[in-house]
This record gives structure tokens, sequence and C-alpha cells, in this order.
């Protein structure tokens, strides 16, 4: 078996314990009309912890993997605070994964082009969060969008270390 089918075979299993995790926490951000707390929930833990390990090894297909579950689960179309508040919920939990990525993730690890663009969702949220979902228009969602933010922040760290 050659090292990049090994290391697919990998992703695909991790990918297949974050999904449902991922798609249940979605539903309970949903489910909480904005009032998205910060459960703990030890199998989603360990998932993304097994994700920091395979981070050190093969981290290219896993973050190409995390950016295409991020692109398919972003909702497209409508703005309401239904939609709004699920794209929240994916970029909090995107972030997340994101956090431990970089956290275990060598610099050699990556492509320039991989780096600026993990660089670039986080600057694209610190600078326009506000017009995204405004404050404003959607109160019900202050508190997603400070999670989103205090993740951010938290990636923005994680990537100052690296880079």
């Amino acid at each position: 078996m050659k090292a990049g089918s090994a290391a697919k075979l990998i992703v695909d299993a991790l990918l297949q314990r974050f999904l449902p995790l991922a798609r249940r926490r979605i539903e309970t951000a949903q489910a909480q009309d904005g009032q998205y707390l910060r459960p703990s929930d030890p199998a989603y833990e360990q998932v993304l912890d097994s994700l920091a390990m395979v981070a050190r090894h093969t981290p290219v297909p896993l973050l190409e993997a995390l950016l295409r579950w991020r692109e398919s689960e972003s909702p497209k179309g409508a703005n309401d605070a239904s939609t709004f508040q699920r794209k929240l919920a994916v970029e909090c939990i995107f972030c997340s994964a994101c956090i431990r990525f970089a956290e275990c993730c060598p610099q050699e690890g990556l492509t320039e082009k991989l780096w600026s663009g993990l660089e670039n969702f986080v600057f694209d949220w610190l600078i326009n969060a506000d017009r995204v979902v405004s404050q404003v228009e959607y109160p019900s969602l202050v508190d997603l969008r400070g999670l989103l933010l205090d993740l951010v922040a938290q990636l923005l760290g994680a990537l100052s270390r690296i880079r």
C-alpha cells in the first residue's frame, strides 16, 4: 500500500467519525435557537484529539477534507436567521478542528497556499463579522457569533506560533 493511499484511508476513517458528531453539533446549535453552549462532548473531543494526531503526519489531505466539509455544510441562498445560525455553527466546528490542526501540524506540513487560506479565513471573520452577521439585524445570534470570534482568535494564536 502506498503512503498516499494509507493517508487517505486514515483521513477517511477519521472523517467517518467526525461527520455525524459535527452534524449533531450543528443541529444542537439550531435547536437551541442561537443559545449555543459549549457542551462537553467526550466523543467530539476524542475526534478532535485524533484529528490533531493525524495533522502531524498527513496534514494536507486532512485540511483539504475539512475544507471540503466546510464548503458542503455551509448554507447557500437565503439570508435569514436560520441560515446564518447554521453558517455560524459550521464555522465554529471548522474553526475548532483547525485549532487542533494548527497546534499539531508542522509548518513544513502544508503548502503556502493552504496556510494562507487559513490566515485569510481568520482575518476575514475578524474584519467582516459584523457585515456577515449583523448584531443589530440578528440579536439572537450574538452569542454564537461571539463564540465563533473567540474560536477565530484562538486559531489566530495557534497560527501565530507556527507562522
